[in-house]
């Protein structure tokens, strides 16, 4: 709640000087929480990597390309508040009904902000809040790129939502649908199954208007992994009859299959009744050549400089404070031994932090937290947390895919991304301390940590 409303605050014209402030202190309040809620024995599988990529990033401050020791703190600052999460969740004492609260108060902040975002459209001009100094400072190409027209043949600027980001709105549709889709499957209450219906349908909307390509793949990936989770429960040993438990229901993969395809195409045709041209625009530019030549005229040459000309150079990083929002609120612009790099892609930015073995650190931490929740997933007598499992699988796919194209894990999506699995693992762990409930599938929790 409270990073949500840093989030807003940043809405607010007149916080002026201080949105440095507000915006560190998001992450801030991360760093506090480790100090107020010491870890314990039972930690999340990808904290030993973690712990591997902080080392390996205060190594990094001692590079001398560095910028300064100020801008280097504060970046290695932001890794550790970003993963903080992992240590702080883990041992809380997460009961199912806290963790349906901490995930409802998430789809009514991100459902709000996806139904702000679709108003923001059909009103050019309306329901927004101030635009960051960084989009406004920009000039050109980029900032003409950032417009299209809606369905009423009005020149609208992309939705923001509750962000200061023109195009923000897409990552709180993502939120909004996958929760949509939990709350629907999980939820006993007629009542509020069918508002997740109508606000997974309404994330699906915002996304599509949001104009971002990246956020519509990533969308379809993350409903793509959800679905095919609780298809290969269905067919496994467990699940002979073709059905999965979803709260106390059993529910076929084909009715999974329907709802999905409902959501879709019920935002899809919201999006173009409000965004016209301007969505149809954006989802046929993916579809225009192969997707590999469409990921390299979008993403694919950054990935390619990356290996062909910032790898040779920087194999253990350039140093710290060289990019980023740390690097332009505290960066030395004198410094020209550390000058500022462009980074455009994640897979650039632990480059350049750390080169190739934060790269491979933080690999294997993603690789280690998604691996944890498809077990999850595919382990009925978790009940609702194995739907909860699905969701937080398709969700970590999905962003990071999205490390081809942008760098969430330096930005609040990246401490949301530790936050959601670390409460996946701590409620797990905490009802198998809590009860004498075994499960076939042990390799899903280990036993030290029941």
């Amino acid at each position: 709640m409270f990073e949500f409303a840093c989030q807003v605050a940043l809405l607010v014209a007149s916080i002026g000087g201080m949105r440095v402030l507000v915006r560190c202190a998001a992450f801030g309040i991360s760093l506090g929480l480790v100090v107020l809620f010491t870890p314990g024995k039972r930690l999340h599988p990808a904290v030993k990597p973690a712990a591997v990529v902080v080392a390996i990033l205060a190594f990094a401050l001692f590079n001398p390309n560095t910028n300064s020791i100020l801008v280097g703190t504060m970046q290695l600052l932001l890794y550790v508040a970003i993963l903080a999460p992992l240590l702080w969740v883990s041992n809380l004492p997460l009961e199912k009904p806290e963790v349906r609260r901490i995930l409802l108060i998430m789809l009514a902040f991100q459902g709000v902000s996806s139904l702000l975002g679709i108003l923001q459209v059909y009103y050019p001009g309306r329901f927004r809040g101030n635009i960051s100094t960084v989009i406004t400072g920009a000039k050109g190409h980029y900032i003409k790129g950032l417009y299209y027209k809606n369905a009423a043949g009005g020149l609208v600027l992309r939705p923001s939502g509750l962000t200061d980001i023109p195009g923000g709105v897409g990552m709180a549709g993502q939120y909004a649908a996958l929760l949509g889709i939990y709350f629907y499957l999980t939820d006993r209450d007629s009542r509020i199954r069918w508002i997740a219906v109508a606000t997974a349908m309404v994330g699906v909307a915002a996304v599509s208007l949001s104009g971002v390509k990246s956020a519509i793949i990533c969308l379809a990936i993350s409903l793509g992994v959800f679905a095919s989770l609780f298809f290969w429960q269905a067919v496994s040993a467990q699940g002979r009859r073709m059905a999965v438990w979803a709260g106390r229901q059993r529910i076929s993969p084909l009715a999974v299959l329907i709802l999905l395809s409902i959501i879709a195409a019920g935002g899809y045709y919201l999006a173009i009744s409000v965004g016209g041209q301007g969505v149809t625009n954006s989802t046929s530019a993916l579809t225009k050549n192969a997707p590999s030549q469409v990921f390299y005229e979008e993403r694919g040459r950054f990935l390619e400089y990356t290996i062909n000309v910032l790898l040779p150079e920087y194999p253990l990083g350039a140093g710290l404070g060289r990019w980023g929002m740390m690097g332009y609120y505290f960066g030395d612009p004198k410094n020209s031994k550390g000058g500022s790099i462009w980074v455009e892609i994640q897979w650039t930015g632990w480059l350049v932090d750390g080169g190739v073995p934060l790269i491979l650190a933080y690999a294997f931490a993603l690789l280690l937290a998604v691996r944890f929740a498809v077990k999850c997933s595919q382990t009925p007598a978790l009940g609702d947390f194995a739907v909860f499992a699905a969701l937080v699988a398709g969700y970590d796919v999905s962003l990071i895919a999205g490390t081809f194209d942008y760098a969430p894990f330096i930005t609040s999506m990246g401490m949301d991304f530790w936050l959601l699995n670390a409460i996946l693992f701590g409620s797990i762990a905490y009802s198998y301390r809590t009860t004498n409930r075994r499960v076939s599938t042990v390799e899903a929790i280990p036993a030290r940590y029941r």
